[in-house]
């Protein structure tokens, strides 16, 4: 009946599009010629999944609604909100489940959200705001980030903003206009325009780009400033106090993992955790929502899902579980990772911890993850292909040794940070950036590489790395740089004059491929001849300078590689050679 109901409400909808929806960009409802910056209109479509249209039977009518997504820092909640009159606690007592819907890829899509789970469920008719928490196994992806010091006390007058909004069900649109006056504490008004459906969506500010409050609906007819294109809005800080916390309990020692089964896996084993160490000894409960007999299918590590789809699966680990290497090993089918409460587990050892998970592409709650007392993070995130971005600015690496093949083949990798990184006892980074070849910077400022003994492939394949600071790397117990720089073919010059080598062995194809390299600084390069230096320059076609360099052997090699190649008059210079 309800899915009639919004088939009749969707085509009897006079401002649609005649069937001809505009999922690529949002569109623009800027009738208070508010000039609007370019970026607001080319990044306002990043926010779809945060906006979702709500349509339901009330009063046996359909009725269209707009709410969104947001995360409220100090509050340490993520929820959906809406307005009270939208949504109520009639509502909230009576259904078991709310579908919201959103726009991706030229698509309408659903999502359920089931209210028989415990979570917070608060309504407030006089703030006209409905908040529901979002947990886990919601699995909504994207969230507004609520800015509170941005908006404390705040009252905006004249700012020019916009909302976001479904009017009339149709589809998502930006609206333009300006904060024109105070009503009370926490309401104001504001003329960005407005229809039937409007209802809850999010407020932002143009300058910034960050969200405010909410839309309630029209100033009321009657009123003393009574105006047709003026709305009421609320402030956002005012609300904030009213949110509850969390209603989850701290899970200790969990990990929670969400899964995507398609059409090449259904029916089919698959690996939802590996099991080489005997990692299930310390599981001690695995819960898959949405599959109440799956657990009777799970068999050493692996699991068959009968239907294609989203499957959220939490393990509760004991808090004597210190070695998680291998844990999800060529879990391939894992897309995200939450790690919320890992903080009594003292865990040694994350070797191959998410090796050859190819469709990872989201780890959260770092910060909460103790690893004081990690001593191998070799491979940890290596060959997770989908991986763009991490954060690991919280990880605690004071007493890691091996960092080999930390990133390697993570070839989507465009952001990493490691500036809290302390590498002080770390004796081996081979292959630690190797081909991450969409990686453009690496911040190592604050790299102590006193104890490395192997760089070999440290950042070979970096293909578009194009400068890279090493002024803080000491290379004193340091006997193999082999490939270290092979194939950075967007590296255009290196000052190496940091690096003393006393231990060195092996130099092999160091700059091997790195086509745009014009000049390097080696004047603390002096090695014996026992040290391996074979096609140390080879396929540098555009070098021109070592600075400084007065080893002969290393010279030598250099002359042999620009031999190979048609100079057509070039000029090369070398500084301090002598035969």
């Amino acid at each position: 009946m309800l899915e009639d109901k919004r088939k009749e409400f969707q085509n009897n909808n006079v401002n649609s599009d005649s069937g001809n929806n505009n999922y690529d960009k949002v569109k623009i409802m800027n009738e208070q010629n508010i000039i609007v910056p370019a970026y607001i209109c080319e990044n306002v479509a990043e926010y779809k999944k945060c906006v979702c249209k709500l349509q339901f039977l009330k009063n046996n009518s359909a009725f269209t609604g707009t709410g969104f997504f947001c995360y409220i820092p100090s509050k340490n909640i993520r929820v959906f909100i809406t307005n009270n009159h939208v949504i109520d606690q009639e509502f909230l007592n009576k259904e078991k489940e709310l579908r919201i819907y959103y726009e991706e890829k030229r698509e309408e899509k659903e999502k359920v959200i089931d209210l028989r789970i415990k979570r917070v469920k608060y309504t407030n008719a006089t703030l006209d705001v409905t908040v529901i928490e979002i947990l886990d196994e919601d699995l909504i992806d994207e969230f507004f980030e609520v800015d509170e010091e941005f908006i404390k006390n705040k009252e905006f007058l004249g700012e020019s903003v916009y909302n976001l909004q479904f009017p009339k069900g149709d589809n998502l649109k930006a609206s333009f206009g300006k904060i024109k006056s105070k009503k009370c504490d926490y309401k104001f008004v504001y003329d960005a325009g407005s229809e039937s459906g409007s209802s809850g969506s999010p407020i932002l500010s143009v300058e910034g780009n960050k969200l405010i409050g909410f839309h309630r609906g029209c100033l009321p007819e009657g009123s003393s400033n009574y105006d047709k294109k003026k709305n009421l809005g609320t402030y956002f800080d005012k609300i904030i106090e009213f949110i509850p916390k969390s209603s989850q309990p701290e899970n200790k020692n969990v990990i929670k993992c969400l899964y995507n089964i398609n059409e090449e896996n259904e029916n089919q084993d698959v690996q939802i955790f590996n099991n080489i160490n005997n990692i299930d000894e310390k599981i001690t409960e695995i819960n898959i929502f949405k599959e109440d007999d799956i657990k009777k299918k799970l068999h050493n590590g692996q699991c068959r899902f009968e239907k294609k789809g989203k499957y959220f699966i939490q393990y509760h680990l004991d808090s004597s579980a210190t070695d998680l290497s291998d844990m999800f090993n060529n879990c391939t089918s894992l897309i995200k990772v939450y790690m919320p409460s890992l903080k009594d587990n003292k865990i040694k050892s994350m070797k191959n911890m998410f090796l050859k998970c190819s469709s990872l592409r989201e780890i959260n709650y770092l910060p909460s993850l103790n690893t004081k007392d990690v001593i191998d993070m070799s491979n940890l995130f290596s060959v997770c292909s989908s991986l763009k971005k991490i954060n690991l600015s919280s990880f605690n690496t004071e007493n890691v040794e091996d960092m080999s093949d930390l990133f390697r083949e993570c070839n989507s990798l465009e952001e990493v940070n490691l500036t809290s990184f302390n590498t002080k006892n770390v004796e081996n980074m081979s292959s630690m950036f190797a081909e991450c070849e969409n990686l453009r910077e690496i911040d190592l400022s604050k790299f102590n590489t006193e104890k490395v003994i192997f760089m070999t492939k440290m950042f070979c394949g970096c293909r578009k790395l194009r400068k890279i600071n090493l002024n803080s790397f000491n290379s004193e117990n340091v006997i193999d740089l082999s490939k270290i720089f092979e194939n950075c073919i967007s590296l255009q010059k290196l000052d190496l004059s940091t690096f003393h080598i006393p231990k060195i062995c092996a130099m092999k194809e160091m700059f091997k491929g790195c086509i745009s390299l014009k000049e390097i600084n080696l004047s603390s390069f002096k090695i014996n001849n026992f040290v391996k230096i074979n096609n140390m320059f080879e396929g540098c076609s555009s070098l021109q300078i070592i600075a400084s360099c007065s080893d002969n052997r290393i010279l030598k090699e250099y002359e042999k590689c620009k031999g190979k190649r048609n100079i057509d008059n070039n000029e090369f210079v070398i500084d301090n050679y002598s035969n």
